[in-house]
């Protein structure tokens, strides 16, 4: 147990099921979830919000609006703005005014220093991605563009490749696709396992990609394998087995030398799963690159890791038994736990303080500016349920904590610095920042932390990075401190966005403050071609879903099909990655969790259904139809949708395709989105 294990506390409730999450420059933060049957706000049309704007000074909620369904999107800073990429189909039965979300572009923007956009709803200008994408992951690159990987095509089963969308596409600093889609081998070869890969940016401009098991060095602007890494030993580690992975701390003390780590993971999915303790930490960079093999105290499923200001990393959420999906997990894992990175070897873990509240499936955790940790969600359940029972083992979790990590506990609580003022919000790649702040007459060191939250969901923190900026000026045994913090000069260290300042003093933070990176100059911006050539794997796949077409899988060329964006409930209740993996054989069901539940045949708008879905990890786009009712199970056919729905369709507004050259990010606190007229 760590010597202050810090705290957990109830602090408000998040008004929607906390799917995802980002920390805004405003300090507030938004979440965003699927369409559902019941969440806490309603909208000014008096339909229920499927996001909100959360305050953690004031923990008030105020709900938002969006066009398209956001069903496990990406996400990542677009020209200082939130940018929601990729989800899944409608359910005109359920909420007719939310669309198509698969090739879904969503955007949000607030400001530390406009306060008439706080509250404002999502802008969905009309732009789309080039392929549908559902379970993306996107990344930030020093340009100011958007890179976006993997996704399923359809949400049906990823067991079947011509299911899948192992490619990536990248957006423009506004979050406009170049429209093309180019195969990544190694998603190719993680498949099922290759939805949501982990995906880091490194100092040299390629990213570290991992999916499954395995990882590579990937070169965007070769659209090439650069380098590939031995198999991290253990259980899978991502999607449908999701653990977590950091960027380690970046410092100029080892040359900027970049670190990852990755935890947890599982055998396979479903509830009786065991999960993976053990933890995989590699340099990408090093001439001999391996894994160092450490683990946590259990075994932890969905489980996330986000770096401190002090230089840990907090691991929160998840399970000890289970997989991602619905109602497929239990024994939840409610202990903080704390990893020191520069510790030695053996010594790096220890526990902290414990949650009372399960957080399992569709959970998230980040950091606030006062350095204490958001923790919410959970709603393991295809829609919300509101009570454990009737073999419901965990309820749909609207309350909202705060974890007050070690470094504000106890005495340290009292030593913040104090009084800190920024000399500017505006940083480029080779900026000085002067930062006047008091501290405590006998302090003894310093750090200014520069930190990206990024995008959370699924147990991933999308673009999340934090680095120690070389600083001169402090002066040990002075209260009042001017010190001047000077920025790396590489771009791919930080890539611009919204970063938060934190001046950390013998390991304690101050309030952060929100600052804005940008480009140097056009000349220092790399461009990035899209190339029909990739070194390693199969030849690339450049294909467009702007209508039903017939498409060769990446590992499959011979096989072409009609591709299809709506799966029958009964492909929704087999679509789960198998046991043993791979295998394409259908699975039995796993028969523990209790009866049925309610049907869907009328929802009140007023009141919550309890509905218990059979299991599986996909609602995909939902079509119940008469036809198939007769292959169903006695518990399915429970769940009816009214025959007039409309099965969903790939066919929405084509996004723009710009010349491809180097840019520079705008100084702007929204994106220039008026060349799409259907505003």
């Amino acid at each position: 147990m760590n010597e202050a294990p810090g705290s957990f506390e109830v602090i408000g409730e998040s008004g929607v099921p906390a799917m995802h999450a980002a920390l805004m420059p405003n300090g507030r933060v938004v979440f965003l979830d699927k369409i559902e049957n019941y969440t806490q706000v309603n909208l000014t049309s008096g339909g229920y919000a499927y996001s909100s704007e959360y305050d953690p000074l004031t923990n008030e909620v105020v709900p938002l609006a969006y066009r398209s369904n956001a069903f496990c999107s990406g996400g990542a800073f677009a020209n200082g703005t939130l940018l929601s990429v990729g989800g899944n189909g409608p359910l005109a039965w359920l909420d007719p005014l939310i669309g198509n979300g698969f090739r879904g572009l969503r955007y949000l923007t607030r400001s530390s220093e406009i306060a008439d956009l706080d509250g404002q709803d999502w802008v969905e200008p009309g732009n789309r991605l080039d392929t549908p994408r559902w379970y993306p992951s996107v990344q930030t690159l020093a340009n100011g563009s958007i890179f976006v990987a993997s996704g399923s095509l359809n949400g049906a089963d990823p067991a079947q490749t011509i299911n899948n969308n192992p490619s990536f596409e990248v957006l423009d600093p506004e979050g406009v696709s170049h429209g093309a889609s180019i195969t990544m081998p190694l998603l190719v070869n993680a498949q099922p396992y290759y939805m949501y890969p982990f995906m880091h940016l490194l100092p040299t401009g390629d990213l570290f990609v991992f999916a499954s098991k395995s990882s590579q060095l990937f070169s965007i602007a070769n659209t090439k394998v650069t380098k590939s890494f031995p198999d991290l030993p253990g259980d899978y580690r991502t999607y449908p087995n999701t653990g977590g992975s950091v960027l380690l701390p970046l410092s100029s003390s080892n040359n900027w030398s970049p670190s990852v780590i990755v935890c947890g993971g599982g055998t396979y999915q479903d509830i009786d799963s065991p999960t993976e303790p053990s933890c995989g930490r590699i340099n990408p960079l090093a001439e001999d690159s391996t894994w160092e093999i450490d683990a946590m105290p259990e075994g932890r499923g969905m489980v996330e890791g986000m770096i401190l200001p002090d230089g840990t990393v907090l691991w929160l959420n998840g399970a000890n038994r289970g997989a991602q999906g619905f109602d497929l997990a239990a024994s939840p894992t409610m202990e903080a736990l704390i990893y020191d990175p520069s510790a030695v070897f053996g010594k790096r873990w220890t526990r902290g303080a414990s949650s009372q509240i399960p957080r399992l499936y569709h959970s998230v955790a980040l950091l606030l500016l006062d350095g204490t940790v958001m923790v919410a969600g959970s709603n393991p359940y295809a829609m919300p349920v509101l009570e454990s029972f009737r073999g419901d083992r965990f309820a749909t979790e609207f309350r909202v904590e705060r974890y007050t990590p070690p470094y504000l506990s106890g005495k340290r609580a009292n030593s913040r610095p104090a009084n800190v003022v920024l000399s500017k919000l505006e940083l480029f790649a080779q900026s000085n920042l002067v930062i006047d702040f008091d501290c405590a007459q006998d302090a003894s060191s310093l750090k200014v932390a520069l930190y990206h939250g990024g995008f959370v969901t699924h147990s991933l923190h999308m673009g999340h990075r934090m680095l120690y900026l070389d600083t001169v000026g402090f002066s040990a045994g002075k209260v009042g401190q001017t010190v001047t913090a000077t920025m790396p000069g590489n771009m791919n260290l930080t890539p611009p966005g919204p970063y938060v300042v934190y001046v950390v003093v013998d390991g304690v933070p101050g309030i952060g403050q929100f600052i804005s990176v940008f480009n140097l100059t056009e000349s220092d911006t790399a461009e990035i071609p899209l190339s029909d050539e990739a070194n390693e794997g199969p030849e690339p796949v450049h294909h467009r879903l702007d209508s039903p077409t017939s498409v060769p899988c990446p590992d499959r060329a011979s096989l072409t099909t009609t591709l299809s964006t709506t799966a029958t409930i009964e492909e929704i209740a087999n679509n789960r990655v198998l046991k043993p993996i791979p295998q394409t054989a259908h699975r039995e069901e796993h028969s523990g969790g209790g009866g049925g539940g309610g049907g869907l045949d009328a929802p009140s708008p007023a009141m919550p259904v309890h509905i218990k879905l059979p299991p599986m990890d996909h609602m995909a786009q939902i079509n119940f139809t008469a036809s198939s009712s007769s292959s169903l199970s006695s518990s399915q056919q429970n769940l009816k949708e009214p025959a007039t729905s409309p099965a969903p369709s790939n066919e929405d507004v084509p996004p723009t395709t710009p010349t491809l050259t180097p840019t520079t990010l705008v100084k702007q606190r929204k994106p220039d989105l008026s060349r799409f007229a259907n505003e």
